[in-house]
This record gives C-alpha cells, structure tokens and sequence, in this order.
C-alpha cells in the first residue's frame, strides 16, 4: 500500500522542535514519519569549509500517513501552530514525483539531501 507524503505549515525556526513533538503526540499507528526536510552544504567559518543542513522547505515539515484528517485532529488539539495544507476541504499530498525527488536522495530517520547531489 502507498501511503501519501503531505506538508505540514509550522512556525518558522521552530521545525525541528515542532517535527519531535508531532512525532511524540500522534501515535504511530496515525503518523509512520515526521522530518524537516534538509539539504547539506558548506559554509566558510574562519577561513575553513564547514559542513552544515539548510532546510529545504523552511516553515514546512512532510509527514507520511495514510490518514490526514486524524492527523490534522490530533495537530488542532496542540497547543502550538501546526496545519496540514490542503485545498478547499482536502488535504492535498506530494505528487509523486516531488515524493521521489525527496525520498529518492533520503532514507528515514535520515531526511537530509547529500551536498554532492
């Protein structure tokens, strides 16, 4: 069974703080993943490279679930701003290709686009 990648609207700067208490208040029998997708690349800090993630998609988090609307009740009851994008009445997911794009450089628990890539 496939199961359908949608966005989430969080509060910018508060991604990963927002992606860890999503994933400890939705059971997972509702949300399989929750991440901020990221991108790796360099910076120069004092003369050197420095290996660091940006986020790809900033004030967005992707969750993979197969039930949106139980996802968007249990994110209405947070206490903090978090929204399932949709149109009209229906949550909309990630086509498939922009699921292969992310999910074809990642792999769960590590969502982070390699800087050669």
């Amino acid at each position: 069974m496939y199961v359908q990648w949608y966005v989430i609207q969080v509060m910018k700067g508060r991604k990963d703080a927002m992606a860890a208490l999503i994933g400890r208040v939705v059971p997972k029998c509702l949300l399989q993943e929750v991440f901020s997708p990221k991108y790796e690349t360099e910076i120069k800090v004092r003369g050197r490279w420095v290996p660091v993630q940006k986020p790809l998609l900033p004030g967005y988090l992707i969750a993979i679930c197969d039930d949106p609307k139980a996802v968007e009740a249990m994110l209405l009851d947070m206490d903090e701003f978090a929204r399932l994008l949709a149109q009209g009445n229906e949550f909309v997911p990630l086509t498939p290709d922009e699921v292969e794009i992310i999910g074809g450089f990642t792999k769960p628990g590590n969502r982070v686009v390699p800087m050669c890539v």
